[in-house]
């Protein structure tokens, strides 16, 4: 139960520095992003499909489209939530973010609120 406190916990406090102010601490971040992989492998999580889509987005952070930390959370959400509604995950957290982007007119937003925002709708279903 901690650790899920923990994970949803945090999970709000790094979206609002990322919307706050354009990105997250690189250290407190994936420290917090390796703890939160880490408990979820005591709980019996496989520790490959996390990595395997972790590492998919990460390849995406070369091309200047996506940042680390976004890869990095990719990487937790994956621990956390079966692939299906890691997909619904996906799809939602797209459609807001499209929204935010319309709304604001602005090209470049912050994606770990709208990646946030879906873990928190999903996860009543997960």
């Amino acid at each position: 139960m901690w650790s899920t406190a923990l994970f949803f916990c945090g999970l709000i406090y790094w979206a609002w520095q990322d919307a706050r102010h354009g990105s997250v601490p690189a250290w407190p971040f994936e420290s917090w992003c390796v703890l939160v992989y880490g408990l979820q492998l005591g709980h019996g999580v496989l520790w490959w499909p996390p990595l395997l889509w972790g590492s998919g987005f990460a390849a995406i952070t070369c091309w200047g489209k996506l940042g680390a930390a976004d890869a990095w959370l990719i990487m937790v959400l994956a621990s956390r939530f079966a692939s299906l509604p890691l997909l619904w995950l996906f799809l939602l957290s797209c459609v807001t973010g499209i929204l935010h982007a319309l709304g604001t007119h602005h090209r470049r937003i912050p994606w770990l609120p709208h990646l946030a925002l879906a873990a928190i709708i999903i996860a009543p279903w997960a």
